[in-house]
């Protein structure tokens, strides 16, 4: 039980750039491992208290960063069912 509250689950979030939308299940990552999109090869940098998530081509290049507005964020349970019916 103690693993379940001190690990992050994942999230089902909602994002949008000019009128395209998607949704993609985010893990926040851990200490020394970065966040993850699961369907994505890009990586996010998010900023999820502003409703913001960044995709980067390059994590060394700040120009390869998209921005995108977070709609909306769903708990575990709805990540977990876009996970397997996906």
């Amino acid at each position: 039980m103690l693993i379940v509250l001190l690990f992050p689950k994942p999230k089902l979030i909602t994002y949008e750039k000019l009128g395209l939308v998607s949704q993609s299940v985010y893990w926040g990552g851990l200490p020394g491992i970065d966040p993850v999109l699961f369907d994505s090869h890009l990586h996010p940098r998010p900023a999820l208290d502003r409703d913001t998530l960044y995709l980067c081509a390059d994590l060394n290049n700040p120009d390869s960063c998209q921005k995108y507005q977070i709609i909306e964020q769903n708990g575990f349970i709805s990540a977990l069912k876009k996970l397997l019916l996906d």
